[in-house]
Order: C-alpha cells, then structure tokens, then sequence
C-alpha cells in the first residue's frame, strides 16, 4: 500500500511538473503579474480572495487568448527580442491613459507598462493586456459618455415644452447634474459641451437638427445629440467643419474690443480685451481639433480687433508674438507660454497660456526668455 501509495504520489509530482513546463512565457508571466496586482491592491479583489481572483484574472486571459504564442514568438521571447514596435507601445499605453480611469487594475498596468527595465516578454504581456482594457474601458466610457448626454437632452427638451418651444440660450439654464454640466475630455480636463441649440436649425440633419456635441472626437467620429432627443455619431472629418464655424459664430465679438478703450463687455483695457478674445478662440480650436495646437494665428480667424496688440500709449497696433506649440517658455508644470504683447507697458507684457488664462508677465522675466 505504502509502495502504490509512494508510486500515486511520484505520479502526481510528474504531472505537476510537466504541466508547468507546458506553460509558455506569458502564461509564466501572467501568473506572477496577477499576484502582484491582488498583492498589492486586494480592493481589486472585491469579494473574492486575492488568491482567487488573481486565478480568476489568468484564466480570463487564456480565455481572451491574450496568452497564446506561436513557436516561433516563443524562439523570440527566448533571445529576449522585442515583438512590439515602440510606436506600437506607446499608442497603446497612451489610449490606456486616456480613460483617466481610478480602477486599480488599470493604474497597476500603467506603472508596469512604463517600467524603464521591462523584458521582452512582459513588454508584449503589457502591451496585450493595454489593449484589452482600452478596448473594455473605452466601451465603458462612451456608454457613461451616452447617458450624461441623453439626460442633457432630456432636459433640453423639457426646458423647450415649459418654454413655448423656445431653446435654452445655454447649458447653464438647464439646472443639470453635477456630472453632466462639463465634458470631461481625454486628458482628464473639464470643458464646455459645444453647445449650438440656441441658434436653432443652424446645422440640420434630415428632420431635425444638431443642437450639441461633445468638444473631442471619439475615435473617427463626433457623437452629437439631436433637437429630436436622439443621439448620433457623425463622421468627425464631415462635422467638424461645421461645428468650428457655429462656434466661431456663438462665441461673436463677446472677447473682442470696441474702438473706446474698453470691450463689449464694459471696462477692459482695449490690448487685455483683445487678447481675451484671442484665448477664447484659441481654447474653441483646440476643442474642435482633438488637442491639436494651431500652426499660426490665421487659423484662429480672430476679429480683426482682436488680431494685433494696441498700445495703451499710443494706440499702435502691433503683431502680437506668437509662440504657439514650439513654445520654450514655462509657466509652471507642462502650461506654457503661446502668445506675449510685443512690448512692455507699466514693467510688463501680458500674455496667454496654453490653459486659456490671460496674465501679466514681469517685463525683467519675460524679456530675456524671448530674446533666446
């Protein structure tokens, strides 16, 4: 009995063992990156032991073939080759980050995608999991996406029944939610919906009309409700052409000056005035242009007061320096310096950020900057 009982035994250990030579590098991988997330992060774990969810995880994987290789993948994981272009990479890692996601499973892929001294195995196992998260948290996110803009709608259409059919002039008179009154775009940033229903049947689509959009694009598309109540993905590339000049046309000389020494809005100096009205349009570009900085001051299409510097002194007017996305000059952390006065008045030049805020810069510190 000992003997069959010591044989059985002998067996099993066998069968363990050749199981384990079984796995391939990434199941080995995988295995240890599961413990180490539910390790660190137990929360991730909700109701299950970390020890089961991270069994749960690894079969997940194998179940979304995130684990399979080829022979000749695993000949080159063995020479410690990479298989994932860094373009690749770091594509993936930045669409991961672009879900500004709090999940700690996300956060722990993040910083482990990021590692400086990452292998060639757990660089590929990285880039397969980014994938996959991006692909389920993007989902994710258009559906939460989706309904924050179908409650906006709704009340859009109750404001409009309670108003004799008359839109809001905004957002603003809709009492929204919380979570609704801003956009929250890829880079984690509050900003304004673009907002076009008070201009009534300004951009029309079969029997309706557009009356908001999202200020970014998801993917090729720019997702649009509808005066009908209805919530519609268009073609960014045909849209947004559109969309730039109803904003352009919405937002009207309300940053611009007059020819008084103050702006429409009473009071501004006519030079502060005038680059108020530049940082709006700049902040409207980057909205509708997915981030993207513009080239040169022409594709803000500026008012033509709000297109050079006026000197209090003298009332000259002057090109306003513009520094645009190869700005060198730091304001603090990653916001820069885009445009300056080109020269001094009362010791210093004001100047616009790359977050829309219009300062005053000391003349002794701005001046040496811009003459690198």
């Amino acid at each position: 009995m000992t003997k069959i009982l010591t044989t059985f035994t002998a067996a099993a250990l066998m069968l363990t063992s050749v199981q384990a030579a079984r796995q391939n590098a990434l199941e080995k991988e995988m295995e240890g990156y599961a413990r180490d997330l539910f390790r660190a992060h137990p929360e991730a774990a909700g109701d299950d032991k970390p020890r089961d969810a991270a069994e749960k995880m690894y079969k997940e994987a194998q179940q979304e073939k995130l684990l399979e290789l080829t022979k000749a993948d695993e000949k080159k994981l063995r020479k410690r080759e990479e298989m994932v272009g860094g373009g690749m990479y770091t594509t993936a890692l930045n669409e991961l980050k672009s879900l500004n996601s709090k999940d700690p499973k996300i956060t722990f892929l993040i910083k482990y995608a990021e590692n400086p001294k990452i292998k060639a195995d757990e660089k590929l196992l990285a880039y397969r999991l980014m994938q996959h998260h991006y692909k389920t948290g993007a989902e994710q996110a258009a559906r939460d996406r989706s309904k924050r803009l179908a409650t906006i709608l709704t009340n859009y259409t109750a404001y409009k029944k309670d108003h004799g059919g008359k839109a809001p002039a905004s957002l603003a008179d809709l009492n929204l939610p919380k979570d609704c009154q801003k956009f929250t775009n890829s880079k984690g940033e509050e900003v304004d919906w673009i907002y076009i229903g008070h201009l009534g049947p300004a951009l029309k689509t079969n029997n309706t009309h557009v009356v908001l959009a999202e200020p970014e694009p998801l993917g090729d598309g720019r997702v649009c409700g509808l005066d009908d109540g209805n919530i519609v993905t268009f073609k960014n590339s045909q849209i947004q052409p559109h969309l730039e000049k109803l904003a352009h046309a919405k937002s009207g000389q309300n940053g611009g000056t007059n020819e008084n020494g103050g702006n429409a809005n009473g009071g501004q100096p006519v030079a502060e005035g005038a680059l108020a009205g530049f940082m709006k349009k700049y902040k409207i570009f980057k909205e509708l242009n997915n981030n993207k900085e513009p080239t040169s001051i022409d594709d803000l299409n500026l008012a033509e007061e709000d297109k050079k510097y006026t000197d209090p002194a003298s009332g000259k007017k002057i090109d306003w320096i513009f520094l645009g996305q190869s700005s060198r000059i730091s304001a603090g952390g990653d916001i820069k310096v885009i445009v300056v006065a080109p020269m001094a008045h009362n010791g210093g030049r004001l100047a616009g950020l790359s977050d829309g805020k219009v300062v005053r810069i000391e003349e002794s510190q701005i001046a040496p900057l811009l003459n690198q």
